[in-house]
């Protein structure tokens, strides 16, 4: 009989924290069927609300049940039902993340904008993704963000906005049934003919919009938003498509930090690689590193299209 006594002793606490464990979990599954559709319902309000700030002529919002075909960035579309144009959310990359929705009319211009995410500086990016500041203020009515000013002090900032909204206008277009031509970039200043010749010996190459042709391989360009401003970079693909090399021209960005990426063997990483995920970011000069992978997928994606203008 004792020794039974200090079984049950040894075991009671456990099947007392069992029985507990077993409560708290029935506890906090009726909670959550009873909050949850209370938060969905919030949700739905205050994505409605939203929608509502940056189309205000839309009613009756319908989900677009497939973004293939439009910019990468673009994360959902929702089609007003009255016809007053479309409610576009976009992913873009600030000096963090963010989220962005962008109202664009039938007329294919900005009615609105508002930042649903965002971790940008207080003080500084906050001043572009703050609701109502003069930077959102100055996209109402565009159909391209050419010419919007940035805010000094907060250039990645501006430039994550500035790529959110002309994401969602190109999407706009297409959804209307347009078309948006792919942007020619030039050449980097350091693209020289040593380089050509040293990874296409005896090649002759033809200019076309956005790169070089040749039977040796094809040459497209390519930028995207660094530290200071656009990175240019050339990307050498081989006649089979594969990447040899790439050079981006860093003499803009940070002595310290990126400059130091168009010359110190990084861009020696992308030889062979099928994506700029690929490559590890450099420590330090993300925002750099980040460019420069940026401006190799962007090639990635239009080498075909360089081809063929030869």
């Amino acid at each position: 009989m004792k020794k039974q006594n200090k079984t049950w002793a040894l075991l009671a606490p456990i099947v007392v924290l069992v029985l507990i464990g077993g409560v708290i979990t029935a506890a906090l599954a009726l909670t959550n069927e009873a909050t949850a559709p209370v938060i969905a319902e919030a949700q739905r309000q205050a994505a409605e609300k939203a929608m509502q700030t940056v189309l205000p002529q839309g009613a009756d919002f319908a989900l677009v049940e497939s973004t293939e075909g439009l910019p990468e960035a673009v994360t959902e579309v929702q089609a007003a039902g009255n016809g007053a144009g479309y409610v576009i959310t976009v992913s873009a990359k600030g000096y963090a993340n963010m989220t962005v929705m962008v109202g664009v009319g039938s007329d294919g211009k900005v009615t609105g904008t508002q930042v649903l995410v965002q971790e940008e500086t207080k003080g500084i990016g906050s001043k572009v993704v703050e609701d109502g500041s003069a930077f959102q203020q100055q996209l109402v009515g565009i159909d391209s963000v050419d010419g919007v000013e940035g805010i000094a002090g907060a250039t990645m900032s501006s430039n994550g906005m500035k790529n959110a909204v002309q994401a969602a206008l190109d999407a706009g277009t297409i959804l209307s049934g347009g078309t948006v031509e792919a942007k020619v970039y030039e050449a980097p200043a350091n693209l020289t003919d040593e380089v050509l010749a040293q990874y296409y010996p005896g090649a002759s190459f033809t200019d076309v919009p956005g790169g070089k042709v040749s039977d040796a391989g094809t040459v497209v360009y390519a930028g995207e938003a660094g530290m200071t401003g656009p990175v240019p970079v050339a990307v050498l693909f081989g006649a089979d498509g594969q990447i040899l090399a790439v050079v981006a021209d860093t003499s803009a960005e940070t002595p310290e930090y990126g400059q130091p990426l168009g010359e110190n063997g990084f861009t020696d990483a992308f030889a062979g690689v099928s994506g700029g995920g690929e490559v590890d970011g450099v420590s330090g000069a993300t925002i750099t590193s980040d460019a420069i992978k940026g401006g190799v997928d962007y090639a990635i994606a239009n080498l075909e299209t360089v081809k063929g203008a030869g």
